[in-house]
């Protein structure tokens, strides 16, 4: 028997020939040239592709069975880059050409000048080339992308449809706003024939498929907190199937996909980054204030070889002297009470002369010693594939190893705990023991313990946990409905439906399979108390949706935003609600294409997300000592805000050039009185009837969605 690392630097089967137009071999020194020849001629006359380019060059890969030609035209204006298999199927497009309508440089855009009607309608003249229209279609959604040059990209995307039934092959297609002109295509296959699919027309009896389905669900009772920012767990019934289960709609028959063999004979490609050992700081005459201030942080850390000796004294981890430490790093960071925490990461490693390395990876809270996680590879040893696999610790004695070194790490964690039922059976020589949080012994998934032991040595291989720091109340669960009624609702909401899934080719020639499946990939659970189903919001445009702007009447500026992706997430704006100073941020980020939900206000939790102010900072929108997130931010503030994230911020501060032109000019805040006029010539603001822009009154979130929306339609 052979020992082997089960994490190892694999060879990719990737062969790649080159091939350029110019230097191209004559017909006799073989068949490569002619392939060249005829699939850049059959791609030419699908694209419509003119002759005016300069250069070319085409590259052949070859993935076993799958050939896919790159195919490279460069001219003086425009690039075009193009994938195509060896029947002219066109898999991958991409154009680059300089766009002469860009405007200067600014961190908020422009709406864009075409509707997303017309671009899907450009999209489906480019489709109609490069599709199978007998089989294929495509019903594509999505949203237009801003960007910091006042143009926008259309980002439309959709499963390809088979016979008009769904597959899990996705089609995305990119129009730019100005030119209207596709500049992306993607196909997420390798543009395979698919005439050999299984029509609709012989499939099974639905109701029988349903049924089955249903059957395989094994609806599970956890507790899960709701995600809004409360500490209160829900009850809710999720499926626990042991399988991926779809139903063959050609024969009726269940099968669990979890079962088919989808090896294709490759060996896994695994890499790992190496962290680099930190280098000494050069010595100093003395410390700024700022450098101090980053020592201090440092009070109290444990050094290595205290860390070390730590870690060395857990026996579970089988730390010989033969493990040499190789490095550790220590790293420092802000938690979400923006309290300062330092970890050490280190590794240790283990290479004997006639075997192969053993690797240990370790994160410790570098102040108490605490492990918090532990990943290593492990040696394993190549059996026959017909013969069971035997090794030397037994589940009982695996398992009293994992509760004997959790019980160390979080003592008190683990008492509220209870070991998850899948935890029993070796998984590449490797049990792994999933202690999750329970109570009234229903399990709390959320906050766990895990620890892997080798099967043939017994010394742990990882360690993982996740516990909350708050505390966390739990509803009763009287009055929780029965398990089998909780199935009866996900599986009417969830519905039945005919789809392709993908199968090993094995199972069928085409890779596809016309199987019965979920017809609502969205739900996704059961409220165990009132029954609700439990439902992902799925907004296939990708804008936002709002369930209380009915009847404002600013909606429609509202909805035009969020058809932008522009806003709010989490289902509400609350229109007249007071703009805070971390609302204010994310309203103007989201125009950016970055999107953030802001942190509820509550009694133990005032602080926000660091990353927004850091995306505002970068933007120059604020300075870190104007940081304030539940401050009520006025008008003139806001369009401070906006005015900056324009880059007019050096502008608006010169002193005493400016005069805005409205008739309570004497109330402007002296500092913002360039920021309201340079906002009123850019058209943000016009100023009320009486011709006030009433700069200290707080805004609300619609009042800001005005002059944001004033903003993207500035000419």
């Amino acid at each position: 028997m052979k020992k082997t690392l089960s994490l190892i630097l694999c060879l990719t089967l990737l062969m790649s020939l080159s091939i350029t137009a110019s230097g191209a071999p004559s017909p006799g020194e073989g068949a490569l040239d002619g392939r060249l020849k005829a699939i850049t001629l059959s791609v030419k006359e699908t694209l419509g592709i003119g002759n005016a380019f300069t250069s070319f060059n085409g590259s052949l890969n070859e993935y076993g069975p799958v050939s896919l030609w790159e195919l490279n035209w460069t001219g003086d204006n425009e690039q075009l880059y193009v994938t195509a298999n060896e029947n002219g199927r066109i898999v991958r497009y991409q154009e680059y050409a300089p766009d002469t309508s860009r405007t200067p440089y600014s961190n908020i855009p422009r709406y864009p000048k075409i509707s997303v009607d017309e671009a899907k309608s450009a999209a489906a003249a480019f489709l109609d080339r490069v599709l199978d229209r007998s089989l294929e279609s495509v019903e594509l959604q999505g949203n237009s992308t801003l960007d910091y040059s006042g143009n926008a990209v259309f980002s439309l995307r959709g499963p390809l449809k088979l016979n008009g039934i769904e597959s899990p092959i996705s089609i995305s297609v990119s129009v730019n706003s100005v030119s209207k002109k596709v500049t992306s295509f993607y196909r997420s296959d390798s543009g395979l024939s698919y005439g050999g699919v299984t029509k609709p027309s012989a499939t099974t009896d639905k109701a029988a498929a349903a049924e089955a389905l249903k059957s395989t669900l094994n609806m599970k009772l956890i507790y899960a907190l709701p995600g809004d920012g409360t500490h209160t767990a829900r009850l809710q019934y999720v499926p626990n199937p042991d399988g991926s289960y779809v139903v063959d709609a050609a024969t009726g028959r269940l099968l669990d996909l979890s079962k088919l063999d989808w090896s294709d004979g490759r060996p896994d490609l695994n890499s790992r980054d190496m962290a680099a050992s930190p280098s000494a700081a050069p010595a100093g005459a003395g410390l700024t204030e700022v450098e101090q201030a980053a020592v201090e942080q440092l009070q109290g850390v444990l050094s290595q070889s205290e860390l070390e000796g730590m870690l060395r004294s857990y026996a579970e981890l089988g730390l010989t002297s033969n493990f040499i430490l190789r490095y550790i790093n220590y790293y420092t960071y802000e938690d979400a009470k923006e309290q300062t925490r330092v970890t050490a990461t280190m590794e240790l490693t283990y290479v004997p002369k006639d075997d192969a390395a053993q690797y240990r990876y370790i994160t410790m809270d570098a102040r108490t010693g605490r492990l918090l996680s532990l990943s290593s590879n492990r040696l394993f040893v190549e059996n026959n594939p017909d013969e069971i696999p035997s090794y030397k610790y037994s589940p009982q004695q695996a398992e009293a190893t994992a509760r004997s070194f959790a019980g160390k790490i979080l003592p008190e964690e683990l008492k509220q705990t209870a070991l998850s039922p899948e935890s029993t059976s070796p998984r590449d020589g490797t049990y792994q023991f999933l202690f999750n949080r329970t109570h009234d012994s229903i399990s709390f998934p959320e906050n766990y313990i895990s620890v892997g032991i080798d099967a043939d040595t017994g010394y742990v291989t990882s360690f993982y946990s996740n516990w909350y720091e708050y505390d966390v109340a739990f509803v009763s669960a009287a009055g929780a409905i029965a398990k089998e009624t909780a199935a009866e609702k996900y599986s009417a909401g969830a519905g039945t439906a005919l789809r392709y899934v993908s199968v090993p080719q094995a199972t069928h020639a085409s890779g596809l399979l016309l199987a019965y499946t979920a017809e609502d990939t969205a739900v996704w659970g059961v409220n165990a108390i009132s029954g609700e189903l439990l439902k992902a919001s799925k907004n296939t445009d990708g804008g936002m949706q709002y369930n209380d702007i009915e009847g404002n009447p600013y909606a429609a500026v509202v909805l035009q935003l969020a058809s932008y992706g522009i806003g709010f997430e989490g289902g509400s704006f609350k229109p007249a609600s007071q703009l805070t100073q971390e609302d204010a941020l994310v309203l103007i980020l989201s125009a950016t294409g970055r999107n953030y939900m802001p942190l509820p206000v509550s009694a133990d939790s005032a602080e926000s997300s660091e990353e927004i102010y850091d995306a505002a900072y970068s933007l120059g929108i604020l300075t870190r000592e104007e940081k304030n997130p539940t401050k009520p931010v006025t008008r003139a503030e806001y369009v401070k805000y906006l005015v900056n994230a324009l880059g007019y911020r050096e502008v608006a501060v010169l002193p005493g050039i400016f005069r805005a032109g409205f008739k309570d000019d004497k109330t402007i805040p002296a500092g913002l009185v360039g920021y309201v006029a340079i906002a009123r010539g850019i058209g943000i603001i016009r100023g009320d009837q009486n011709g006030r822009f009433k700069p200290n009154d707080i805004s609300t979130r619609v009042m800001a969605a005005i002059m944001l929306h004033n903003c993207l339609s500035r000419k």
